[in-house]
C-alpha cells in the first residue's frame, strides 16, 4: 500500500498523470440516444416483438415526446399486438401526440376512436381527429373525415368535408358529394354542380358516376 502511494508521489512530482488502475471501476456507458433507441423500438415492432416494441414505445412518447412512438404504441395497444388491447390508454398517448401537431398520430387516434363503442367522457370525435390530421396534410384523414360524417348522417359538415377531399382527387368523395349536391343534402341542391363532380368522380375511376355524368 505504502509503495503504491510512493509511487503516485513520484509521478505527480515528476508531472506525469496517474493510469487508472486495473481495479477501478470502469465509467459508465453513454445511455443511447433518442433516435437510436426510436430505431431500436421500429426493429422490434417489423420483428413482431411487440412487448419489446411497447416497453420502448411507452418510453420515447412519455418522457421523450417521440410522436411516431406514440403511435406505434397506439397500434400495439389498441389492437392488441402480443398484448391485451387497451384502446383507453391507446387514445391518450395518441391524443397527446395530436395535440403535438403531428399528422400520423391524429389519423391513428380517429381509427382507434372509430372502434371505440364508449369513449370516455370529453375525448374528441373521430371527425375532430381525422380533421386535425387533414388540416396537417394527411389526405387520408380528409378521405375519412368525410366518410365518418357521411355515415353518422351530419350532412353539413359531411359536405364540406366531402369537398375538400374531392379537391385531393378522391373519386368516392367526390361521387358521395355530388349526390349531395343532386340531392340538397346538407345545403342546396345543384344539378349543374353535381354532373360536374359526377364527370370528375369518372375521370378518377369511379364507374358510377359515369353513368350520372350523362
Amino acid at each position: 500500500m505504502r509503495s503504491g502511494l510512493m509511487l503516485a508521489t513520484l509521478l505527480l512530482a515528476c508531472g506525469l498523470p496517474l493510469q487508472a488502475s486495473s481495479q477501478a471501476p470502469s465509467a459508465q456507458r453513454a445511455a443511447p440516444d433518442v433516435e437510436t433507441r426510436v430505431k431500436t423500438m421500429e426493429g422490434h415492432y417489423s420483428a413482431g416483438k411487440f412487448v419489446l416494441a411497447l416497453v420502448s414505445a411507452r418510453r420515447l412518447c412519455a418522457w421523450d415526446h417521440v410522436a411516431r412512438a406514440c403511435v406505434v404504441a397506439g397500434d400495439i395497444l389498441a389492437n392488441g399486438k402480443g398484448v391485451a388491447a387497451n384502446r383507453r390508454e391507446a387514445v391518450l398517448l395518441l391524443d397527446g401526440a395530436c395535440k403535438g401537431r403531428d399528422a400520423a398520430a391524429c389519423l391513428a387516434l380517429g381509427k382507434t376512436l372509430e372502434t371505440m363503442q364508449e369513449p370516455d367522457a370529453g375525448s374528441r370525435s373521430p371527425a375532430d381527429a381525422y380533421g386535425a390530421a387533414c388540416d396537417l396534410g394527411s389526405r387520408d384523414a380528409c378521405i375519412l373525415r368525410g366518410e365518418y360524417l357521411t355515415f353518422t348522417e351530419a350532412h353539413d359538415q359531411a359536405r364540406t368535408a366531402l369537398s375538400k377531399a374531392c379537391a385531393l382527387d378522391d373519386a368516392q368523395s367526390c361521387a358521395n358529394l355530388a349526390f349531395y349536391l343532386e340531392k340538397g343534402m346538407g345545403g342546396p341542391a345543384d344539378a349543374n354542380g353535381a354532373k360536374a363532380l359526377s364527370r370528375k368522380a369518372c375521370k378518377l375511376g369511379h364507374k358510377e358516376s359515369c353513368e350520372r355524368a350523362k
